[in-house]
């Protein structure tokens, strides 16, 4: 018996010790809240004592954040025309710089003057006239017409052409005597040979004009109207 006492005495103890009042359930729903205190600043001595900030923000304290910058830096390139102007400039400087000392050095040179030799004329030979091809002119009829009013020339001009082989084979007096110079009128199938040489005969005695074509039907070949006018 002396034992069971022990033994419920022993629980009572245990449920005494265990059993919590009533009291302490309305002390804690009126206890105050902890209020949570900032972590204290961590050193790293390994990156020179420079202390390290909590990221983690506080009661009341704004979050600022700073925008990143995603794009990379610019770097400014000198322009290609910087590169072309400098080597211009070079060039530049070296032309004007042998352009001046070329000058320097050309008016320091003595000039000779070489003498020029004088052009000498080479003696020019006179051309030989060819030779006429020989050509039968007392072929050719000639009639002679005096239209300078002055008589007897008809008669004279047909002594010349006479002498110079020349078939006259009339002498008469013109429609008027207003000729000035002497006309020679010839066919078209005359040779231009036998006028030259009609004048060549005249014209040391007469003035000599233009020559005419004489029409195809006429009764001569040649006719020659004598004018006024004397050669001097």
């Amino acid at each position: 018996m002396p034992e069971k006492e022990e033994t419920s005495a022993r629980h009572r103890m245990v449920v005494e010790e265990i059993e919590i009042p009533n009291d302490a359930h309305h002390e804690e729903s009126h206890r105050e809240p902890e209020v949570e205190k900032p972590e204290p600043e961590i050193f790293n001595e390994s990156a020179g004592g420079i202390p390290e900030v909590s990221e983690k923000p506080t009661e009341g304290e704004r979050q600022f954040y700073k925008p990143l910058d995603d794009d990379p830096p610019v770097y400014k390139q000198k322009s290609p025309v910087f590169w072309i102007i400098i080597p211009g400039l070079f060039i530049l400087g070296a032309i004007l710089g042998g352009v001046f000392f070329y000058q320097k050095g050309v008016n320091t040179i003595e000039v000779k003057k070489t003498p020029v030799p004088l052009a000498t004329t080479a003696p020019v030979s006179n051309p030989t006239p060819t030779p006429q091809a020989n050509i039968d002119v007392s072929e050719f009829d000639v009639a002679i017409f005096n239209g300078s009013g002055i008589a007897g020339e008809a008669g004279k001009v047909k002594t010349l052409l006479t002498a110079a082989d020349f078939n006259v084979v009339s002498t008469a007096n013109a429609a008027t005597y207003d000729y000035k110079e002497t006309i020679i009128k010839a066919k078209s199938t005359v040779d231009a040979a036998v006028i030259e040489k009609i004048e060549d005969t005249l014209s040391k005695n007469y003035v000599i004009g233009e020559s005419q074509t004489l029409a195809a039907n006429s009764t001569t070949d040649i006719q020659i109207v004598v004018g006024s006018s004397k050669a001097e």
